[in-house]
């Protein structure tokens, strides 16, 4: 499967600062293959029709969107600087467990991609 947006597009049409070039392939590819994955393989088929512009469009914003969810998880679990609760006597901190983490970021990944292709058909299930 080929990756959605390319470095450039990130840049300077999606408008992205977050994902280092360095990480911007893995990345995308990852994102590219969720995107992919929520709209039941359509997605990959209307970037391959190449005939709607629009739609085309709002799927590479959210491969982005998703590109930057997955990156900024990622260097949360490699950190595990998340924090679950506090307390300020005795001073007592919780992170949050790699599950937690990781269910959290299944969430953030499939708001972002509704929040840009849940009305364009591609999610549909029926």
């Amino acid at each position: 499967m080929a990756s959605y947006a390319d470095y450039t597009y990130y840049l300077d049409t999606y408008g992205g600062t977050i994902i280092p070039a360095e990480a911007f392939e893995k990345t995308m590819r990852d994102a590219s293959r969720e995107v992919n994955r929520y709209t039941l393989e359509r997605a990959e088929a209307v970037l391959a029709a190449n005939s709607d512009l629009s739609l085309i469009e709002k799927i590479k914003f959210a491969a982005c969107a998703v590109a930057e969810v997955i990156y900024q998880y990622g260097n949360q679990l490699m950190a595990r600087r998340d924090i679950a609760s506090e307390s300020v006597g005795d001073h007592s901190v919780s992170y949050l467990s790699t599950d937690q983490l990781r269910a959290n970021e299944v969430h953030a990944i499939s708001e972002t991609i509704e929040g840009y292709l849940g009305l364009t058909g591609l999610m549909f299930l029926g």
